[in-house]
C-alpha cells in the first residue's frame, strides 16, 4: 500500500470511529451496551473506537453497527463535509 493510500485509509478509520462515538453519545449508549448488542468484547470496542493500530472495523461489522445504531451505513463512512453538502 502506498503512503498516500495508507493515509486515506487511516483518515477513514478515524472518521468512522469518530462517527460511531458521536452516535453513541447522541443515543446515550455506553460502549459496554454497544459491545453487548454487537456481541463482541467491550475491550475490542474500546480499542477500535480509540483507533488502536490494526484494530479497524470490518465491512460486516460496520453493517452490524448500522443496524444496532439504527443508522444507514453510509452515515458511518461519510465525511462531515460530504454530509453538510448532501443535507
Amino acid at each position: 500500500m502506498t503512503q498516500e493510500a495508507t493515509a486515506l485509509t487511516t483518515g477513514l478509520t478515524h472518521r468512522v470511529a469518530a462517527e460511531i462515538r458521536a452516535e453513541l453519545a447522541r443515543q446515550k449508549m455506553s460502549q459496554r451496551e454497544f459491545a453487548r448488542k454487537l456481541g463482541i468484547d467491550p475491550a475490542l470496542v474500546s480499542k477500535r473506537l480509540a483507533v488502536a493500530p490494526g484494530r479497524s472495523w470490518t465491512i460486516d461489522e460496520l453493517d452490524s453497527i448500522a443496524v444496532v445504531l439504527d443508522v444507514p451505513v453510509d452515515q458511518l463512512l461519510a465525511s462531515p463535509a460530504f454530509r453538510a453538502t448532501a443535507a
